[in-house]
């Protein structure tokens, strides 16, 4: 099964945004589904900031945003231990040249047990593979299910 996977990466991937997380909305976001039609793994956050999706921009950082808020970012810095002062050379500096990328993507699938759990989860699909074509399209051993 692809699951144990699916959960493998989606608990990594919460570890590697979990330093530049301050409420935790995006690491509680990550999530992972299998869709068996499609045979397709899916996995990570769905957490927006207002229309943009919250972990593009930790991936990406944006463009220059000339309204940046100061609520939130002050919300942020207080969170982070900084003075209001501070706080506004931040709103200054996201507003003259954007919010600083922070990528977690390919760290996440870098790190050597994401590395591990997607070779153990490979061999076990070859495996299966293997043992299906062999058999004739049989099950064997519990190891294949057919439709």
């Amino acid at each position: 099964s692809i699951e144990p996977l699916g959960k493998k990466i989606s608990d990594a991937m919460k570890e590697q945004v979990r330093p530049r997380s301050y409420t935790g909305d995006l690491e509680a976001s990550i999530n992972h589904t299998y869709d068996a039609a499609k045979r397709e793994l899916s996995i990570g956050p769905d957490e927006n900031r207002g229309v943009y999706d919250a972990g593009m921009i930790l991936q990406e950082g944006t463009k220059r945003i000339s309204g940046a808020p100061w609520k939130p970012i002050a919300a942020w810095a207080e969170f982070r231990g900084m003075s209001p002062r501070q706080a506004w050379f931040v709103v200054l500096k996201i507003r003259r040249s954007g919010v600083t990328p922070h990528p977690f993507l390919m760290e996440t699938l870098n790190r050597s047990d994401v590395q591990g759990a997607m070779e153990s989860t490979a061999a076990r699909l070859g495996e299966s593979i293997a043992a299906y074509a062999i058999s004739g399209k049989r099950n064997i051993g519990g190891v294949i299910s057919t439709p």
